[in-house]
């Protein structure tokens, strides 16, 4: 997007991503989401600081829950389960082959950019159907990952009203600089509730990774 901000400003600048009813045009929010992403993680480690809040993951469509949800898409299709969508009418308009010589399904499927460039190449409403679909299974293949605990956020900020330090050991000392990684187990206090919190503290880096588990 460009340099926007400069020194001694009147004020910032403003940006609104404008999209139509034409679903497709998602894509190029996406691109935008994901390098604003990129920029947040390489200026200031991390991700959401980029985007300052106005995206979201579902909003990233080359993720890797993007990817798993493309290949549940091509597999519905495959096995007749996307009933507006057959298999030989998606390859026929989309020039993308999901069938192998062998007559099952391809191992090598189509990558999840060319399919949603060939995706824009299609009747408005036939590519609403078919984003539906993507968007719906990116959007479970998300809340499936935070309901098991295993989706990436990135650095977060935890807020409470009482940390304590219960316990602390040193796991790894950087050899070139001497700075050690120590993990803490962390009492915390919310509204009366009490919840352990470890947390591994890499001095060398200044970052640090918070697993819950509770």
């Amino acid at each position: 997007m460009g340099r926007s901000h400069r020194t001694n400003q009147a004020s910032a600048p403003v940006f609104r991503p404008v999209t139509t009813n034409v679903i497709g045009e998602r894509r190029f929010i996406s691109t935008i989401a994901r390098r604003l992403d990129s920029l947040g993680a390489l200026t200031r480690g991390q991700r959401q600081t980029g985007g300052n809040g106005i995206f979201e993951a579902k909003d990233n469509l080359e993720s890797n829950y993007a990817e798993h949800a493309l290949y549940e898409l091509f597999r519905q299709i495959y096995q007749g389960r996307f009933y507006e969508v057959p298999l030989g009418k998606f390859e026929q308009m989309t020039g993308l082959s999901l069938t192998s010589h062998e007559g099952g399904m391809k191992i090598d499927l189509p990558p999840l950019r060319q399919f949603l460039n060939r995706l824009l190449a299609l009747r408005i409403d036939m590519q609403n159907i078919i984003f539906e679909r993507f968007e719906l299974l990116l959007s479970q293949q998300i809340e499936t990952a935070i309901a098991a605990g295993v989706y990436e956020m990135g650095v977060e900020t935890l807020r409470a009203e009482q940390f304590t330090v219960e316990s602390q050991e040193a796991v790894y000392t950087h050899t070139q600089t001497g700075s050690v990684t120590n993990p803490f187990s962390r009492r915390t206090c919310e509204a009366g509730i009490k919840r352990e919190i470890y947390t591994a503290v890499a001095g060398w880096c200044n970052l640090a990774t918070f697993f819950d588990c509770w």
